[in-house]
């Protein structure tokens, strides 16, 4: 089975005097990654805010190969230039996990390494 993940975005607070651009890229970014959901190139996606600030993330889950696929496209590469230059902190990176399958691979993996290493 094909490892299962999530693209992480994160960001602060939006750069003043662009609140309105980061709306409309928020917006874009929505309906972006509804189109995914519905060709079912991801399995979801889920937006968070900061309840101690400004910021939040959103996370965009499905199989780890076609999200690496997805990372490279233009849309995605143009909309998240579009994104860090109107919040700031912008970060966003894959990582594999959010099923129990996927991350007892990972530990077995990880361990089998740490035994060869002599660590275990």
């Amino acid at each position: 089975m094909t490892r299962t993940g999530a693209i992480v975005l994160r960001w602060t607070t939006p750069v003043r005097g662009r609140e309105a651009a980061g709306l409309d890229v928020f917006g874009d970014a929505l309906q972006y990654y509804e189109e995914l959901a519905k060709e079912g190139r991801i399995i979801s996606h889920r937006e968070y805010f900061r309840t101690g600030g400004e910021g939040g993330m959103m996370i965009v889950e499905g199989f780890v190969p076609e999200l690496h696929l997805i990372m490279q496209e233009d849309a995605f590469v143009r909309l998240q230039l579009r994104a860090g230059a109107i919040v700031d902190d912008f970060e966003c990176e894959l990582v594999a996990g959010g099923s129990d399958r996927t991350v007892q691979e990972l530990m077995t993996a990880y361990t089998e390494e740490l035994t060869a290493l002599g660590y275990l």
